[in-house]
């Protein structure tokens, strides 16, 4: 990865980052070291923003800490691997099981694993919040109120 110093003003810094591979990582991490106050990546610019405190640290030092979190990436590459994988085992037992599920149990299985959507859409719906899992809720419960099991059945596996 590449890491070039785009445009600085005084406590504010932004970086190009050539692969966004593990850049919000490297920002969440970068946002721990001494004297800067936020890190955050933006993947549509692919840069990361950062405002530091010019006494306790320098735009060079920011350079390093990125470069050197770059180092441990390839860590963070294999966690994804493993993370493919475990999803990939996951929907195979899904299938497996979808096969040897009684046809009669499908629609009462399916509105128990529903409910967990439910609780947590109306949790963000007292906050006053709409946001993914009210909209999950509500694509649950459409599909339930229109009895489509096997519309539901497939939105809870995703």
């Amino acid at each position: 990865m590449r890491v070039v110093l785009v445009h600085s003003l005084p406590g504010r810094a932004r970086f190009r980052v050539a692969s966004g591979r593990d850049a919000a990582g490297f920002a969440s991490a970068l946002a721990k070291t001494a004297g800067v106050k936020s890190a955050s990546y933006n993947p549509r610019t692919g840069s990361i923003l950062v405002f530091y405190d010019g006494h306790l640290t320098s735009e060079s030092t920011i350079l390093q800490a990125i470069k050197s979190a770059e180092a441990a990436a390839p860590v963070a590459a294999k966690t994804t691997e493993r993370q493919k994988e475990k999803a990939a085992w996951s929907y195979i037992g899904y299938q497996i099981f979808r096969l040897i599920k009684p046809r009669s149990l499908k629609p009462m299985s399916t509105v128990v694993e529903a409910v967990p959507f439910f609780v947590e859409g109306l949790k963000s719906l007292s906050r006053l919040r709409l946001d993914v899992p009210v909209l999950d809720a509500a694509a649950v419960g459409a599909s339930l109120a229109m009895r489509n099991i096997d519309s539901a059945s497939t939105l809870i596996m995703f």
